[in-house]
């Protein structure tokens, strides 16, 4: 392959990269037309490339989904936190201060002194504690007992070749 072919089959690839990454449909005509031109490693390229393309919009939508899910998470610190139960599926946790808008369909996140996840999961119950002052008016936050459905990290392993019968 010479330098400008080299060159052609890279500037392919990235020209399919960027249609794919904005979703542009493919377009027969337009690959007949690439095909004349360029031959089968031309095509060949721009189909990974529009392939790499679409991947990657994939993930910077995964991205910006988790991005979303995490800023609409309720965060308690570890220290405020004290569990009541914990099972493989559920956990029960008294917290200090909750907002008292705080509703199921929620994540919890508990962080500890490095602001890392240590625990959590999706919120299927709050029950908050009394506290009405003397005004009769609530507070804005409470003690609640929260219930979490705890997240669930899935490790396969993958057997070998040499492991199969």
């Amino acid at each position: 392959m010479s330098e400008s072919e080299g060159r052609e089959n890279a500037n392919l690839y990235m020209r399919g990269v960027s249609e794919g990454a904005v979703g542009e449909e493919l377009d027969a005509q337009e690959l007949l037309d690439v095909l004349d031109v360029f031959g089968e490693d031309g095509v060949r390229m721009y189909l990974v490339g529009v392939l790499e393309g679409i991947e990657d919009r994939a993930e910077e939508e995964l991205e910006e989904y988790e991005m979303l899910r995490a800023s609409m998470a309720f965060v308690a610190r570890e220290s405020s936190v004290k569990v009541l139960e914990r099972s493989e599926d559920t956990l029960r946790v008294r917290v200090e201060e909750v907002p008292r808008d705080l509703d199921t369909g929620v994540d919890l996140h508990v962080l500890d002194d490095e602001d890392d996840i240590v625990d959590g999961g999706l919120i299927v119950a709050v029950e908050f504690e009394g506290a009405v002052v003397d005004d009769g008016e609530e507070p804005a936050t409470a003690p609640a007992v929260v219930t979490v459905e705890r997240w669930k990290y899935e490790f396969i392993e993958y057997e070998g070749p040499e492991d199969e019968p």
